[in-house]
């Protein structure tokens, strides 16, 4: 994994495709064809500006296509993505959080669709997985949260990766 990864949770197998950014992979018609996204999905790639409207179109993306997106961020996975239904995008985040992470690793799961968030390591989302299923996995220490949280959140993660690379 580079920087992250687009999943798409609905192919069989799951696609995951490894990028650099976000962004402006998947406005690169080829990997977005890779990745299973509609050509009707595509064509309004436009309406947004590059780089400006980068949290808006990745949210549009994910609200309108079964694709998640996931990032590294040293020993932390963070996924996200939109659904109602939790089963398609947890067998994803299992099968991602086993290829790219270890037992310890911390998964960070944001359902954009319902605002709910967990944490938890790899080892005890296996095991809520297998004891309590799909629904059970966001169950787990969830809790709510608001676009004030996230941007807290976001410029938190911005400041640590700027201190870590320098």
């Amino acid at each position: 994994m580079k920087e992250g990864c687009w999943i798409n949770y609905e192919k069989s197998p799951i696609v995951i495709l490894d990028v650099e950014d976000h962004e402006m992979n998947i406005r690169d018609e080829s990997f977005a064809n890779k990745l299973g996204v509609p050509k009707d999905l595509q064509k309004t790639f436009k309406k947004f500006k590059p780089r400006e409207d980068r949290e808006k179109f990745l949210t549009y993306i994910m609200q309108h296509s079964p694709l998640m997106r996931m990032r590294g961020h040293g020993a932390d996975i963070t996924f996200e993505y939109y659904s109602h239904r939790n089963k398609d995008p947890m067998e994803a985040v299992h099968e991602a959080s086993h290829t790219y992470g270890g037992m310890l690793s911390t998964l960070n799961i944001y359902n954009l669709a319902t605002n709910e968030v967990t944490s938890m390591q790899r080892v005890d989302f296996d095991e809520v997985l297998e004891r309590d299923g799909y629904e059970g996995v966001m169950r787990v220490a969830s809790r709510k949260f608001d676009a004030r949280s996230e941007k807290i959140v976001s410029e938190l993660l911005r400041i640590a990766k700027e201190i870590a690379s320098s």
